[in-house]
């Protein structure tokens, strides 16, 4: 007999009170299953106490809630608290406020905001707890207009809030790129005297990289700083996210390397960050240095840091680098994908080998929209400048030759559509896809 079946027979023997089956299902949770599989303890011993003729009442069932909870198992969650009425056990605040977590754990934003919603028909005042565990289930379901709206609601209500509470109002304003409304929920929580922890600043970061503000972004570093408050690597990754699109590479590399002395360690995604940074601003020297140092970090480079750093390289016309980079993707057993390929293509876009490069692009069957609308029609939607132009000079001497080989000497009217160029890198070279065409259609007449 387990230690949990020798407490339930206990209880059974001493009674039905409360503090009894309490200890039963501590007893329980301690031993048996993986954590995870501790939901299905949950079940089995209400199950146990109905054959003990233990009479399962509020308490009881709250426990094996909040045990569905931390198993992810919402929908359990939810049934137990319907069988509640069914053996005379009235739902409380912690009840729902399990069940509503439960859900927020499960990924079900709808069944948090229904429980929500049903509280006052149940004769139970929301608090701090409900409001926040709704808030961040609307958060992580990517609901942001929903957790904004719950914490509106909760402050109509006049229910105190607390760091959880604006750390999952911070968050969803963040997944919403409503930096805007992140800065104003940040001003209240400091006029409220509510000491933020490490994922309200680290939310407020990723609000600042939404919004593109690095200068705010370094502002809450600093302020961090000032407050003792400890850094994490998502912090960190979202202050040099920021200053990535605010074009400061400077800055990303300043804060990759004050890591170290705030003992955090970068992953994958915060080097990504600052290599993208040295992209932007044509920094392959740096980019170079920085994806040498990965492995030395115990990090493995991805596609998207060997694709940042060919950017680099292109930008700064360091072709010979460009290949030993290329070279360094193969080793590493990654495929080049589109990306990789248009970059490669922007570095060799007026150089011989470019010719080459194109040619194993098409071999791959990267570019499978070109001819989309039809062989008179070069469609450059996929290509970077650089792929474009060699595009073009692969796509009109083939249109001659098809045309010849069918005993015509007109060519048909040809088109290229390079589109509004909304969803391309903007380099501040201000080298577009329609003016590299221009280019090398003036170039072949």
């Amino acid at each position: 007999m387990s230690k949990w079946q020798l407490a339930l027979h206990t209880a059974a023997a001493r009674g039905k009170g409360s503090r009894n089956l309490a200890r039963v299902f501590t007893a329980a949770m301690r031993e048996g299953r993986p954590a995870h599989q501790s939901w299905l303890v949950a079940l089995e011993l209400l199950v146990q106490m109905k054959a003990n003729r233990l009479a399962a009442d509020t308490v009881a069932f709250n426990s094996a809630i909040s045990v569905c909870g931390r198993g992810r198992q919402w929908a359990q969650a939810i049934a137990l608290l319907s069988a509640m009425p069914q053996h005379s056990a009235v739902p409380d605040v912690i009840s729902l406020n399990s069940c509503i977590t439960a859900c927020h754990q499960g990924c079900h934003w709808e069944g948090a905001l229904a429980l929500l919603t049903s509280m006052p028909a149940r004769q139970l005042r929301p608090d701090t707890i409900s409001f926040s565990a709704a808030i961040s289930a609307c958060d992580r379901g990517r609901q942001w207009q929903q957790a904004f709206a719950c914490f509106s609601t909760m402050r109509a209500a006049e229910v105190e809030t607390d760091v959880v509470t604006y750390s999952a109002a911070l968050s969803a304003c963040s997944r919403g790129s409503r930096w805007e409304d992140a800065f104003q929920l940040w001003e209240e929580l400091w006029s409220e005297g509510i000491r933020p922890n490490v994922v309200a600043f680290s939310a407020a970061l990723t609000a600042c990289e939404k919004g593109q503000r690095w200068m705010e972004a370094l502002q809450f570093v600093e302020l961090m700083a000032a407050r003792a408050a400890k850094h994490d690597v998502v912090s960190f990754s979202a202050a040099i996210s920021a200053c990535e699109k605010g074009w400061k590479w400077e800055e990303a590399l300043s804060l990759l390397d004050r890591m170290p002395d705030e003992r955090v360690e970068p992953n994958v995604v915060t080097c990504n960050a600052a290599l993208s940074a040295c992209e932007k601003g044509w920094r392959w020297v740096e980019a170079l240095e920085l994806l040498a140092s990965m492995p030395k970090r115990s990090l493995q480079p991805d596609l998207v840091s060997f694709n940042a750093t060919l950017g680099a390289c292109a930008q700064g016309r360091a072709c010979s680098e460009a290949l030993d980079v290329l070279d360094m993707l193969a080793d590493q057993n990654l495929s080049p994908d589109l990306v990789t390929f248009n970059t490669l293509l922007d570095a060799f876009a007026d150089l011989p080998l470019g010719e080459e490069i194109w040619a194993h692009a098409q071999s791959r069957g990267l570019y499978p929209g070109l001819h989309r609308r039809g062989s008179h029609i070069l469609d450059t939607h996929d290509l970077s400048p650089g792929a474009a132009r060699w595009a073009v000079r692969w796509w009109l001497p083939r249109l001659v030759e098809t045309t010849e080989a069918a005993g015509s000497s007109d060519l048909p009217t040809c088109e290229v559509i390079v589109g509004q160029e909304m969803s391309r890198k903007a380099w501040s070279s201000g080298w577009t896809v329609r003016a590299a065409v221009i280019l090398v259609l003036n170039e072949l007449r």
